[in-house]
């Protein structure tokens, strides 16, 4: 079963947002293969590339260098999106994500970092200016997604923030009818909070379906902060909402005590064995929080 924490999230983010990680590398040479369509995790192949199809959401941002503290503009999505996977010896040696709006691709033979710790892998471009945090899908168990989010452009003043969540969908015709399912899973996002600083969230998420209307919440959100590296609670982040499916994919409006927004999910496998997505909420104070999410 897959974890429902992702605790120690926050440690890999310090490592990524403070400084340099010390893992990765490999050879400057790639694997000499195309990218096919992706199954599944059992099936990457020891040396190639595989692109995952999905969905992320997107925003920019503008950062005071002196304080730390950002602003927010054009949050928006879902749209259409993939990320790509390469493996050389059965090990990942570069991902990307990309999306309208937003993308970022990470190479271990280019000088970047990848780096597994606890069921995330992070990554860092050699420049120190993206990065990114997505799920371990192996380590946590899924067999048919993942999902993560990302900052481009940290220390220069602006860029873009983003989260997506990828995999093999469950077409509309196998989407189990008169059955009841919940699932259980965690999401990755990133925030700006009311103190103005930027964040990275994670939160436990649920999701409960009879395949015809949906319930989600995601509780527990813990967050962060992107410049110094400290943890806390975000409990005003919190939401809860209900929707309708529609085929393979459902939308349900979301409320906390401090946000509103949407979520956009989407069912995962050949007969919806796990469930993924992306969220977009905001609240006062320019709170603006996006992220993704998964479970089994």
């Amino acid at each position: 079963m897959v974890s429902t924490s992702l605790r120690l999230l926050s440690k890999t983010i310090i490592l990524l947002a403070l400084a340099a990680c010390s893992s990765g590398g490999g050879g400057s040479s790639s694997t000499g293969s195309s990218t096919q369509p992706f199954t599944g995790f059992s099936n990457l192949p020891a040396d190639g590339s595989r692109q995952l199809e999905g969905q992320s959401v997107s925003a920019s941002y503008t950062a005071d260098l002196s304080t730390g503290d950002v602003a927010v503009s054009n949050l928006s999505g879902p749209g259409a999106s993939t990320a790509t996977i390469t493996t050389r010896n059965g090990n990942v040696v570069a991902f990307g994500a990309s999306g309208p709006g937003t993308s970022v691709n990470f190479d271990s033979r280019s000088g970047d970092t990848l780096s597994s710790q606890s069921g995330i892998l992070g990554a860092e471009t050699a420049n120190q200016q993206n990065f990114a945090v997505f799920v371990d899908p192996v380590a946590q168990g899924y067999e048919y997604q993942t999902y993560g989010a990302w900052i481009t452009g940290y220390g220069t003043g602006s860029g873009k923030v983003g989260a997506g969540s990828f995999g093999t969908k469950t077409a509309a015709a196998n989407v189990p009818s008169g059955k009841s399912a919940t699932y259980n899973g965690a999401s990755v996002g990133v925030a700006r909070r009311a103190d103005g600083q930027p964040y990275v969230t994670s939160s436990d998420v649920s999701v409960s379906t009879d395949f015809s209307t949906v319930s989600v919440a995601s509780t527990g959100t813990q967050a962060v902060n992107v410049n110094t590296g400290a943890i806390s609670s975000a409990s005003e982040l919190d939401f809860t909402g209900t929707g309708s499916v529609s085929g393979g994919t459902f939308t349900a409006n979301v409320a906390g005590s401090d946000t509103s927004g949407r979520v956009d999910g989407l069912f995962y496998g050949r007969q919806a064995n796990e469930v993924g997505g992306t969220f977009q909420t905001t609240g006062p104070s320019g709170v603006a929080h996006a992220g993704s999410f998964g479970g089994i």
